[in-house]
C-alpha cells in the first residue's frame, strides 16, 4: 500500500506547487454512508473522496499516474503539501458566489498594506544595506488580488549572496511575519542576489524563499541553507515583476530585474500547466489550474512575446477565454472565475475547492480540450 498526500493549493500558483495524488476508485458506498477515503459515490456521479491521505495500492503508481519532481524542498527532498481534509467531487450545479472587491497594491485594503509594509520593515532590520529592492508581483500587483484566496507575492533582491546564517535569520524573520497576516493566505517570498537577478539563468537560483509550505520546516531548523537552490517558477516571476511589479523599496523593477529569454518563461509556464494536465490532477485545485490553463490558451493565441510583455494575470486568462473556447467549456471557466473573485469565507483547507463540490466530467473534458491544443 502508498500512502500519496493531496496536493498543495497552489499560491502562486503556483506557484503554484506540483506533488502526484492517484486517485483510488473503490466500490459504492451503502446508503446513507458518507463515502470513504477513495470511494464513489452511490448516487452515480463522477466522484472520488480525498482525504488527509490516501491509501491505495502499491501497484496503483504504475498505471500511468507520473510524479513530476519540484525543486527540491527544505529537506533536500521532493517538496511535502500540508494535509487537507476531504472533499468530494461530483456532478454539481454551479455554485454562486458573492464578488469581492479585486484589490492592486494601491488601492489594498489598510491592514493588508501594513502587514506588506511591516514584512518590508522587518526585511530592512535584518539585511541592513545588503537590502537592495522589494518587488510586489502576481496577483497584488496585477489588479486582482481577492482577499479569501490570494497569497501576498514578493521578489527580495540583496546585493550580495547571503551566508547560511544570514539565509536562516532572513527566513525566521518571514516566518515570524507571516504568524500576523490578517489574510487566509500567506506569503510567497523569494529572495535573490542581485548578480542572479540582473543576468538571468534558467532555472534561477535563490537565497532564501519562504512560503506556507516551508514555514514548519524553517521555525523547526529543519532547512539546510548551506545548499544553494534553483527554482524554474522564478523565470515566470521575473518576468511578471518586470511587467508590472510595483517597487516596495528600491529602485524600479526593471532597473533591479534582466530580461528572461522568452524560452525560459515560456518553458517555465508551460511546465506549471503540463503538470495540472496531467492524469486528475486538474480535479484537486479546479479553478485555480482552469484559469492557469486559460491563460496558456491566451498565450498560445497571442503569441509567447506579446503575453511576456504584457504578463497576464489568471483572472485575464479566465475573462479572455469565455469569449474564445468552445461553449460547453464555459460553464467551468465562469465558475472558476467566481470562485477565484469569490470573498465568501474559506478555510485554508478548503482554498483548493473552494469548499465546494466539482462537476469532474467537464473538468475532464476541458483538461483533454487544452491538451490538445497545447500538444502536451
Amino acid at each position: 500500500m502508498a500512502l500519496i498526500r493531496p496536493w498543495r493549493y497552489g499560491s502562486s500558483m503556483a506557484r503554484h506547487r506540483r506533488f502526484t495524488s492517484p486517485y483510488g476508485w473503490c466500490g459504492d458506498a451503502g446508503p446513507g454512508r458518507q463515502p470513504e477515503l477513495g470511494q464513489r459515490r452511490l448516487d452515480g456521479a463522477s466522484s472520488v473522496v480525498l482525504g488527509p491521505a490516501i491509501l491505495v495500492p502499491t501497484a496503483w503508481l504504475a498505471t500511468g499516474v507520473r510524479a513530476r519532481r519540484r525543486p527540491p524542498g527544505p529537506s533536500g527532498q521532493p517538496k511535502d503539501w500540508p494535509v487537507h481534509h476531504h472533499v468530494v467531487l461530483t456532478r454539481a450545479s454551479r455554485v454562486p458566489h458573492p464578488r469581492g472587491r479585486a484589490q492592486h497594491w494601491h488601492t489594498a485594503d489598510d491592514d493588508l498594506r501594513a502587514f506588506v509594509d511591516k514584512t518590508v520593515t522587518e526585511l530592512a532590520n535584518v539585511l541592513g544595506d545588503r537590502l537592495t529592492a522589494v518587488t510586489v508581483h502576481g496577483s497584488l500587483a496585477a489588479g486582482c488580488f481577492y482577499r479569501a484566496k490570494s497569497d501576498v507575492d514578493l521578489l527580495v533582491v540583496v546585493d550580495r549572496r547571503l551566508s547560511a546564517p544570514d539565509r536562516d535569520r532572513v527566513a525566521r524573520t518571514l516566518a515570524a511575519v507571516s504568524a500576523g497576516r490578517p489574510i487566509v493566505g500567506d506569503l510567497e517570498v523569494s529572495v535573490l542576489a542581485s548578480e542572479h537577478a540582473q543576468t538571468f539563468r534558467h532555472p534561477s537560483r535563490f537565497e532564501v524563499h519562504y512560503s506556507s509550505m516551508w514555514r514548519d520546516a524553517i521555525v523547526d531548523g529543519r532547512v539546510d541553507h548551506t545548499v544553494d537552490r534553483t527554482d524554474e517558477d522564478l523565470a515566470a516571476h521575473v518576468t511578471v515583476a518586470r511587467a508590472r511589479g510595483v517597487p516596495l523599496y528600491g529602485p524600479p523593477p526593471r532597473e533591479v530585474f534582466g530580461c528572461v529569454p522568452l524560452e525560459a518563461y515560456w518553458e517555465s509556464i508551460r511546465s506549471d500547466v503540463a503538470w495540472a494536465l496531467d492524469g486528475d490532477h486538474l480535479l484537486e485545485s479546479p479553478f485555480y489550474g482552469v484559469l492557469n490553463a486559460c491563460r496558456m490558451l491566451l498565450t498560445l493565441d497571442v503569441g509567447v512575446e506579446r503575453a511576456s510583455a504584457a504578463a497576464y494575470s489568471k483572472e485575464e486568462g479566465g475573462t479572455w477565454a469565455l469569449t474564445h473556447v468552445p461553449p460547453e467549456h464555459r460553464p467551468l471557466i465562469e465558475q472558476a472565475l467566481a470562485c477565484y473573485r469569490s470573498d465568501r469565507a474559506v478555510t485554508p483547507d478548503e482554498r483548493r475547492t473552494d469548499g465546494h463540490a466539482w462537476d469532474a466530467d467537464a473538468l475532464r473534458a476541458f483538461r483533454d480540450y487544452v491538451r490538445c491544443r497545447l500538444s502536451v
